[in-house]
């Protein structure tokens, strides 16, 4: 849906989180979808182009999603990180599936890289996690923590976002299948 729009010079951008309607069981699944700015409204709209279940069951538009409705990635990342999120509610469909961080940390990333234009398969992370297992020290965690924070309201700090994805390229350097 936002290279659609993007080719019709919408300005759109994919975005990474978890959505707990998708199965209305309490937890948040990873999913992704769509942001695009609504010209006649001046304001940011998101969209699921992927999810088909009536508006009514949901007590919402698909084509309007509140943006409390849809768990981003920065905002998993740190919720689990201050324990606002039982681990096992943040979950990540791998084979096999992670929780908790682990899962967090895939969204957080997926979604920087979509808001710096580079969407990433969901196969992909950062090398340096890859290598670690996800096992990160303290000091990597408060990296983390410094991006999620500015990524809580990317439009605002994002010439600060683009100066992280400038000059912290092992949140760039992938790894992981197809790479």
């Amino acid at each position: 849906m936002a290279s659609i729009l993007k080719a019709k010079g919408i300005p759109a951008r994919a975005r990474s989180g978890f959505a707990e309607y998708i199965h209305y069981d309490g937890i948040c699944y990873d999913h992704w979808i769509t942001e695009y700015f609504d010209e006649k409204e001046n304001r940011w709209r998101l969209i699921d182009a992927d999810e088909h279940c009536p508006d009514h069951e949901m007590g919402f538009d698909l084509n309007d999603i509140p943006y409390d409705k849809f768990l981003f990635g920065a905002n998993a990342y740190l919720g689990v990180r201050q324990n606002k999120y039982k681990p096992e509610t943040i979950l990540y469909s791998s084979d096999p599936p992670t929780l908790g961080l682990k899962a967090s940390i895939r969204g957080l990333f997926y979604d920087f890289h979509s808001l710096m234009n580079d969407e990433i398969i969901f196969l992909h992370m950062p090398k340096y996690i890859q290598d670690k297992n996800f096992e990160l020290s303290e000091e990597e965690y408060i990296e983390l923590d410094n991006l999620a924070n500015l990524m809580l309201n990317p439009n605002e700090n994002f010439s600060k976002l683009q100066e992280i994805w400038n000059n912290m390229t092992k949140f760039r350097i992938m790894s992981g299948a197809l790479n």
